[in-house]
């Protein structure tokens, strides 16, 4: 008698193995490439927003006269600006384009400004501005 052998369609166990590994490995791989893609665009994202908060920030402490705000802080857009003013050098007279003595004293401040949201330290810069002050009435000047 012959015994014939049947020929089963189909994968055996080792070929389905096999190729669950490969597929596997495949998904691992594709998992740690999207995984660091998002953790970059976080970080592009938290700095995207640091520089928005400089952005704004500066533009604040830009309009701040010295004189009356030497320091404080204010709430911009969910995030909490601290500045202070430290002069630097003395104060001179000013003089207008004609070099004729104007009203105003000027001085040079170093503005020390932080940003924060919350807990977390977005920003700290320094910025060089420019104060007047009055202390000449117009009358006592000579043209």
């Amino acid at each position: 008698m012959s015994r014939q052998r049947c020929k089963q369609g189909g994968f055996t166990l080792l070929e389905a193995i096999v190729a669950l590994s490969i597929l596997a490995m495949a998904a691992m791989a594709l998992y740690g490439w999207l995984n660091s893609n998002l953790l970059l665009l976080k970080r592009v994202d938290e700095v995207y927003q640091s520089v928005e908060a400089v952005e704004s920030a500066l533009e604040w402490v830009s309009i701040l006269d010295p004189y009356l705000h030497p320091d404080g802080e204010q709430e911009i857009a969910g995030t909490l600006v601290t500045w202070r003013f430290v002069p630097v050098g003395g104060s001179l007279p000013a003089k207008d384009m004609h070099g004729n003595l104007s009203v105003n004293d000027a001085q040079l401040f170093r503005a020390e400004v932080e940003i924060r949201r919350g807990d977390k330290r977005l920003a700290r810069f320094d910025v060089v501005q420019l104060g007047l002050q009055a202390k000449r009435r117009p009358e006592e000047l000579v043209f």
